[in-house]
């Protein structure tokens, strides 16, 4: 008969392993029926890894004084266990601040948008752990959750994932991700003065045509709040200057939680003229 036997750990405060340890044994034992029906249920019965006296890197054998880690009845025959060993490796300890990625998904109710980039609080965290797994990480995902049809503000409170397997502390452990969903709508701003800008003091430039029409996505409250003097259309002089074409594009450059969806026109020509 097999079991699947848990590994308990224990290790001082200043101990780090390196890599991961077991999380359990399968251990393959023979013996009476009422014997092994006495273990299989035995819910308390663990390997307890014990790291304290530890002061290097060893190896420990796991069938190496398995019946009083296991506390098994006499009549019990271990034959087998895997991993036959368990290496135990030290590291020193590190710790860094990395960003978080969101794994949330929000499906939304038609005709609504999520404006903005989600609010994530806080945005960073602090890990620790091994040196030679914490240097490797660049970040750490929240777990994954789904919610469906939304059509309004959303907050959710989500765990942070150690894809390691307990190799490593995370502070804080849960963070907070914020939506905010509104009614999208679409509004056209006429007129918007195109700015050159880096123009040298010796030079002026003239636009073909001096205006133009920017057309804007966000929620409707957030539109009844933008006004023209908001937006910002300009064209670097550096531009015109590498320009092959005859035309240079403008940027386009919004308060957070807008979007351009379409400008006319797409494309400028340009007249350079000395002072």
């Amino acid at each position: 008969m097999d079991l699947n036997i848990p590994v308990k750990v224990t290790s001082g405060k200043n101990q780090i392993t390196a890599g991961n340890l077991p999380d359990s044994l399968k251990v393959s034992v023979r013996g009476k029926g009422w014997d092994l029906l006495g273990v299989m249920f035995n819910k308390d019965i663990r390997y307890d890894l014990n790291l304290l006296n530890l002061r290097r890197d060893t190896r420990i054998y796991t069938m190496q004084g398995i019946n009083e880690r296991l506390n098994l009845p006499q009549s019990v025959t271990i034959t087998s266990i895997t991993p036959d060993s368990i290496n135990i490796n030290f590291d020193n300890s590190l710790a860094k601040t990395v960003p978080v990625i969101n794994n949330v998904e929000v499906n939304l109710k038609s005709f609504y948008q999520i404006v903005g980039s989600p609010e994530i609080i806080p945005d960073s965290v602090v890990i620790s752990g091994p040196t030679s797994v914490i240097s490797k990480i660049k970040a750490v995902s929240t777990e994954y959750k789904k919610f469906d049809n939304i059509s309004e503000n959303l907050s959710v409170t989500v765990k942070l994932i150690d894809t390691l397997g307990n190799n490593l502390n995370i502070d804080p452990s849960f963070v907070t991700i914020n939506y905010t969903v509104e009614l999208a709508a679409d509004k056209e701003f006429n007129d918007i003065d195109v700015e050159i800008i880096n123009v040298p003091q010796d030079r002026e430039v003239l636009l073909v045509p001096p205006k133009m029409n920017i057309s804007v996505r966000s929620g409707v409250e957030q539109l009844s709040k933008l006004n023209p003097i908001d937006i910002r259309a300009e064209i670097d002089f550096n531009d015109i200057e590498n320009d092959t074409l005859g035309y240079v594009t403008p940027k386009i450059v919004l308060p957070p939680k807008f979007n351009v969806i379409n400008q006319t026109p797409e494309k400028f020509q340009y007249i350079i003229k000395r002072k």
